[in-house]
């Protein structure tokens, strides 16, 4: 009887504390899980600018059970734990920050949320690219048999015809939300580019470009595609995104 009325006493103070915050839910890419080390740092850098941050591991990843088999899954997972948030953040703030493989979730999951008639805030992505088939074909792996015959019908097809498309293109074209793209121009796992087309779809379907921002990191500084949170100026970014997002 005592264990449950503690546990009904933190929930209680995580509603409270909730209530009123702006709070960003991560989505984590295809790699590891979400104690990975620059996902930790991101966390941190979230704290020290006085938000919150929830975050989880899709089915098959941590210590959540299941296989993750489609993009349709991941994003169900992605808009269970939205649902919760939306049910205790009631006059504060849901912001959405993907990374690689969660910013086809992230994007996927704003337009779910605005066909529904709710919103966020506002939507991160970081290290983005625009579907998975030209994802797949800008893949180093895919140079040497892209140019087979069969390419298409044996490697891009596919990805539609078993729900793996996560294309964000087509997501973020008819949504409304504030966007911030971050990508690293010497990133080798997604290639800039991809965020570039990315953006450019996405300013050109709004009646307010301005509500769209891409941000590309010299690849001097060598951020690639898991380091974008050692950029010293990342805290100001994301707090003028907060600031312009909800004002």
């Amino acid at each position: 009887m005592g264990q449950t009325q503690d546990n009904t006493t933190v929930s209680q103070k995580y509603d409270e504390v909730l209530a009123n915050a702006t709070v960003f839910l991560y989505l984590h890419g295809s790699a590891g899980t979400r104690t990975s080390s620059h996902r930790l740092r991101l966390y941190r850098l979230v704290n020290q600018l006085g938000y919150h941050l929830v975050t989880f591991d899709y089915r098959g990843y941590g210590d959540s059970t299941g296989q993750p088999l489609t993009e349709s899954d991941l994003v169900r997972d992605a808009i269970t734990v939205f649902t919760w948030l939306r049910d205790r953040v009631v006059t504060g703030n849901i912001f959405v920050w993907g990374h690689s493989l969660g910013t086809g979730v992230g994007a996927h999951l704003a337009k779910e949320i605005q066909s529904r008639s709710e919103k966020i805030k506002g939507l991160v992505l970081e290290a983005p690219f625009n579907n998975m088939k030209d994802e797949f074909r800008a893949n180093p792996m895919a140079e040497t048999i892209s140019s087979l015959p069969m390419f298409e019908d044996f490697f891009i097809k596919p990805l539609e015809e078993n729900d793996l498309a996560f294309e964000s293109d087509k997501h973020l074209m008819n949504t409304s939300v504030p966007i911030l793209i971050l990508h690293a121009k010497d990133d080798k796992i997604i290639p800039y580019s991809l965020a570039e087309k990315l953006y450019q779809t996405v300013i050109t379907s709004r009646k307010d470009p301005e509500t769209v921002k891409l941000i590309g990191y010299d690849s001097r500084l060598g951020y690639g595609h898991y380091n974008i949170t050692l950029d010293p100026d990342l805290n100001t970014t994301i707090s003028l995104f907060v600031e312009k997002s909800t004002t």
